[in-house]
C-alpha cells in the first residue's frame, strides 16, 4: 500500500544520495536509472547495490558501466544478500591482493596481467598453495635462467617444488624432500 511506496522512495532516495557521495560527483540519468532498475526490476537490496558501488569505487572502477556489468553478473549468480555481497568482496579483494603482490614482484606496473596470467597467479595461490615469496623465489630462477619474465616458465618451476613437496625457500634452497617416515627414514 501507501507505506510500502513511501519507504520504496525512501530508500531509492537514499541508495541515489549515498552513490553520489561514493562516486565523489553528481549521477547522471543514466546512473540514477539503472540504479533504480537493479532495485525495483532485479530486486537488489539497496544495501548490496551500495556495497557493488563502494567495491568498484575502492578499485577505481568510478564508472557506471563497470558498475552494472558488476550488478548484472551478481544478480545473474543470486548474490543477493548482504552476505553473499561480503563473500565476493572478500574472494575478489583477496584475488586482487595476490595480483597485486604478483605485478609488485615481478615489475610488471606497466604491462599489467593478461587473463592467463590471472589463472596462473590463483593456482600457484589457491591450487599449490605458495606465498608471494615462493613465487618471487620462481621468478628469480626464471629471469636467471632465460632472462625475462615468463608464467609457463615460473609455473613449471612451482608445479616441479609441489610434485617433489617443497613448500617453504630453506626446502627449496636444501633440495630437501619432506621425509616419508617418523624415523626420518624414507
Amino acid at each position: 500500500g501507501q507505506f510500502e511506496e513511501l519507504s520504496g522512495r525512501e530508500e531509492v532516495k537514499c541508495l541515489l544520495t549515498t552513490a553520489e557521495q561514493l562516486m565523489g560527483r553528481p549521477r547522471s540519468s543514466t546512473e540514477q536509472k539503472g540504479y533504480v532498475f537493479f532495485l525495483e526490476e532485479y530486486g537488489l537490496p539497496a544495501d548490496v547495490i551500495v556495497m557493488a558501488i563502494d567495491f568498484c569505487c575502492m578499485h577505481d572502477r568510478k564508472n557506471y558501466r563497470y558498475i552494472a556489468k558488476m550488478l548484472t553478473g551478481w544478480h545473474d549468480e543470486g548474490i543477493n544478500t548482504h552476505p553473499l555481497a561480503e563473500e565476493y568482496i572478500r574472494t575478489q579483494s583477496a584475488r586482487l591482493s595476490r595480483e597485486g603482490e604478483v605485478v609488485e614482484a615481478f615489475g610488471l606496473e606497466k604491462r599489467g596481467l593478461t587473463t592467463a596470467n590471472r589463472k596462473q597467479i590463483a593456482h600457484w595461490y589457491q591450487d599449490l598453495g605458495y606465498n608471494i615469496e615462493m613465487i618471487r623465489m620462481a621468478y628469480e630462477r626464471t629471469v636467471d635462467q632465460i632472462g625475462q619474465v615468463s608464467f609457463p616458465y615460473i609455473n613449471k618451476i612451482l608445479e616441479n617444488w609441489h610434485a617433489l613437496g617443497l613448500k617453504t625457500p630453506e626446502e627449496v634452497l636444501t633440495g630437501d624432500t619432506p621425509k616419508k617416515g617418523k624415523d626420518g627414514k624414507n
